[in-house]
């Protein structure tokens, strides 16, 4: 028995002098890698807003479609809107009663009636509105501003037709006085004596 062990001693590998002995490769399991953090999904695209008009261009598509209407309506329906609206009750219900005060003068021009101060009450409903910082601002200034000039040249046009009138009364005036001297000439050379014989 003891010959048996002491052959199998003889057959161990001894280590080297100097060298650390051979250890055999490890079996446990080594650390478990640490799982993936889950990835957030890319947030979805916002839907875009609807982009909300400026004032200015909520008030010039307001104007531009009650303008669209006015050239429907028919003279009575007219006048009730401009009732409607007098007296005003903002700034855009004072520009919309000028632009059917200029539709109702329009009409009655077409149909050769004289108008009845519709440029003048026109020009007062916007001059409030033009001195005051709005919205409205810019759209009343110009109209008002065409208006301006249309009544300086109206005001221009009367002016000359007055004048015309005055110059055709005149010669109207001279034209009876000429027909009268020439009636009272006429009844003269009718009376005149008649000329004596010529001596034989």
């Amino acid at each position: 028995m003891l010959a048996c062990l002491i052959s199998a001693c003889a057959q161990w590998p001894t280590a080297e002098p100097g060298k650390p002995p051979a250890q055999a490769p490890s079996t446990a399991p080594g650390p478990e890698p640490a799982p993936a953090a889950p990835v957030a999904p890319l947030p979805a695209a916002a839907a875009s807003a609807p982009t909300l008009p400026s004032p200015a261009d909520a008030a010039q598509s307001r104007l531009t479609a009650w303008q669209d209407k006015l050239r429907e309506l028919p003279a009575a329906e007219l006048a009730r809107e401009i009732a409607r609206r007098d007296p005003p009750a903002d700034a855009g219900a004072a520009l919309e009663a000028a632009l059917a005060l200029l539709q109702s003068r329009a009409l009655a021009q077409g149909a050769g009636a004289s108008s009845n101060g519709e440029l003048a009450r026109a020009l007062a409903l916007l001059e409030p509105v033009a001195r005051t910082a709005s919205p409205w601002q810019a759209p009343a200034r110009l109209l008002q501003s065409r208006l301006a000039e249309q009544r300086r040249l109206e005001d221009q046009i009367d002016k000359l037709q007055q004048q015309l009138r005055e110059q055709q009364r005149r010669n109207e005036q001279l034209a009876a006085q000429i027909e009268a001297l020439r009636a009272i000439e006429r009844s003269l050379g009718g009376a005149r004596p008649p000329a004596p014989p010529a001596p034989r």
